[in-house]
């Protein structure tokens, strides 16, 4: 792990001219920090004291006036209130977000265990690491407090990068988009979000218009990072290909491209040690060199954290969504059956083995004017016992 970070900083300074914006963040990050250790003159810190006096001063008379202030819009008793802005867990304890109906923001967090954890102190269209600690938007990288820890290029319109399982990096594919008709080639980068290095890891792929190259496993544990480009129109998967992040060594790859009938996903385990192939009712497991190890009935749509459990969709259109032991298949857990209710989304616990399942009912087109559907969330432990459940929740 060291090895790698120090890889990864040597690398910067050879390439970090190459990613605009995310290069520049290391200096200006570094131009503020070398700004704060500035010894400050004995003048300076009179004043410092001064107008900290004042501060506390205006502080105390302000909390006179609101303790003896009468409250303009109390709340009926029989109201619940929301959650204050804040999150009253420790740092170390990963949370999941999700977002209020009344104005689709997602604030809302819980810990793996159910408990109401408060709310994130900002709104806006962020993305989570597994842990819940980082929050990456197109342009920033915010902490659970709403303080920026760097900003860059990090997508069009919102985050297009994955984080990694360390919760600090996350790999980036660029170029994000192309509108042209010919084909541009992509480069893998793995990205500091504290600090802004970039680390390119390797060109491979080819983004045409229509079509996209993912980041499907990033790993910095395990040095291991899975790269998918689709087929044409987006549909499909074209190729993907496994290789090793300090070195950029394609460790295998897959090609459908001359194939008809192409695998119409590909999964993997968070560490990239195993990768799935489904064509939407079957999947077929690879292991560390590329060679078949299983298969499983269904679509396999998320694997818990250490690879043990997987999450598939049967693929029928009516659920129920399973949690099946990935070793034979057998099912741990079956959730409701229902017309149209499929899988919507999932999350893996960070150094658990617990799944989260979003489960959608399109019946459901609109919560409260909210323009979004609805789903129904459940945590399940590996033993197939549900932690909590959520109704009517939007993830």
């Amino acid at each position: 792990m060291t090895k790698l970070r120090d890889d990864l900083r040597t690398a910067f300074e050879r390439e970090q001219n190459a990613l605009g914006e995310v290069g520049d963040a290391q200096q200006r990050l570094l131009r503020q920090g070398a700004a704060t250790r500035e010894p400050a003159s004995h003048g300076l810190r009179w004043a410092a004291g001064v107008a900290a006096v004042l501060i506390a001063a205006v502080v105390i008379t302000t909390f006179v006036l609101v303790r003896g202030a009468p409250r303009p819009h109390a709340v009926p008793a029989a109201t619940p209130s929301p959650p204050g802005r804040g999150i009253t867990v420790s740092e170390s304890t990963p949370i999941l977000v999700y977002d209020e109906q009344v104005n689709y923001t997602r604030t809302i967090a819980i810990t793996w265990d159910g408990k109401p954890a408060g709310r994130l102190p900002f709104d806006g269209n962020y993305t989570a690491n597994p842990a819940g600690t980082l929050f990456a938007s197109a342009g920033q990288i915010v902490d659970r407090a709403g303080t920026i820890r760097s900003s860059g290029s990090f997508g069009a319109k919102v985050f297009s990068g994955t984080w990694a399982d360390d919760e600090t990096d996350f790999c980036l594919i660029t170029p994000i988009d192309n509108p042209t008709s010919g084909g541009v080639p992509t480069t893998l980068w793995l990205v500091d979000s504290h600090f802004g290095l970039a680390h390119r890891v390797a060109q491979l792929g080819t983004l045409y218009n229509q079509t996209f190259v993912r980041v499907a496993a990033c790993s910095v544990e395990f040095d291991r990072a899975v790269v998918v480009q689709s087929s044409g129109q987006g549909i499909g998967t074209a190729q993907y290909w496994v290789v090793q992040i300090s070195t950029g060594k394609i460790l295998w790859t897959h090609n459908f491209q001359e194939t008809n009938s192409p695998p119409i996903q590909v999964v993997s385990t968070r560490d990239g040690q195993t990768v799935a192939e489904t064509d939407g009712r079957n999947t077929t497991l690879f292991g560390l060199d590329g060679q078949v190890i299983g298969h499983l009935a269904g679509s396999v749509q998320v694997f818990c954290w250490d690879g043990s459990l997987a999450l598939v969709d049967p693929g029928t259109g009516n659920g129920p969504a399973l949690i099946v032991r990935v070793r034979d298949g057998s099912t741990v857990w079956s959730g409701p059956k229902g017309q149209g209710l499929y899988v919507y989304d999932a999350a893996a616990q960070p150094d658990g083995a617990d799944i989260a399942v979003g489960l959608h009912d399109p019946a459901n087109i609109d919560v409260k004017g909210a323009g979004g559907s609805s789903i129904d969330l459940f945590i399940v432990a590996p033993d197939g016992h549900v932690v909590v459940e959520l109704r009517d929740i939007i993830w």
